[in-house]
C-alpha cells in the first residue's frame, strides 16, 4: 500500500511493507534542488500506538471536507503524522471518496490488526 501525504511540513510518500513503514519525504535545499530522505520504521503491533482525530467541518481547496489527523507513535519516539481526506462534498455533485493518506491509514491500522471506522462514514 501507498500513500501520499504532507509528513513534518514535507510532501511525502508512505509505504507499507510486511514489517517496516517507509517514509520517503522531499525537499528543497538552498541551491532548490530536490533532496529526499528515507525512513525505515519497524512494524511491532505492541510498541505503535495511534491517534485519530475526526473533523466533519474542514474545508479542503474551497469544499466542505472531512478530514482525519492520523498521528501513529513508535515506542523508541519516532512518529509520523499527516491528514487523511475521508471524502469532500461539492454543491450539486457526489462526494469523493477517501485519498490515498486516508487509504494507507486504513491498510497500516488492519495490518497491526486493528479495527477502525470505516473511510466512507
Amino acid at each position: 500500500m501507498v500513500g501520499v501525504a504532507t509528513v513534518g511540513g514535507k510532501p511525502a510518500v508512505l509505504t507499507l511493507s510486511d514489517n517496516a513503514v517507509f517514509v520517503v519525504s522531499y525537499a528543497d535545499d538552498a541551491d532548490g534542488a530536490v533532496t529526499a530522505t528515507v525512513r525505515r520504521l519497524p512494524l511491532r503491533p505492541g510498541h505503535l500506538g495511534v491517534e485519530l482525530t475526526d473533523n466533519r467541518n474542514a474545508e479542503v481547496r474551497g469544499n466542505a471536507a472531512h478530514v482525519r489527523r492520523w498521528k501513529f507513535s513508535w515506542a523508541e519516539g519516532p512518529s509520523i503524522e499527516f491528514d487523511g481526506m475521508v471524502s469532500a462534498y461539492r454543491l450539486n455533485s457526489a462526494s469523493s471518496g477517501p485519498d490515498s493518506a486516508e487509504r494507507f491509514a486504513h491498510a497500516l491500522a488492519g495490518h497491526l490488526g486493528w479495527e477502525l471506522p470505516d473511510p466512507t462514514r
